[in-house]
């Protein structure tokens, strides 16, 4: 959820603490999802983490109108998909 005002550095702080507690977690393919990109704020907010941000796999979505929500399932079946014949 993009509530703070720097969200990127939430998204490092959050992943300081997964290699704190496991390095091997923090190590493993990330995909991140921006919710609540309906908001105005948030839209501004998500598309500033994308621009820093500048890899991975990452979706912005809304739960609440459903906006984005198919193309995050629909990779998330090619990823276990990918993992099935692996």
């Amino acid at each position: 959820m993009i509530n703070e005002d720097d969200p990127l550095e939430q998204y490092h702080s959050v992943n300081n603490e997964l290699k704190l507690y496991n390095p091997e977690l923090a190590q493993k393919k990330q995909i991140i999802v921006l919710n609540k990109t309906d908001l105005t704020d948030s839209s501004v907010k998500a598309d500033q983490f994308i621009q820093k941000f500048k890899k991975g796999n990452i979706f912005k979505i809304s739960a609440a109108t459903g906006k984005g929500c198919g193309e995050l399932v629909k990779f998330l079946g090619r990823i276990l998909n990918e993992d099935d014949q692996s």
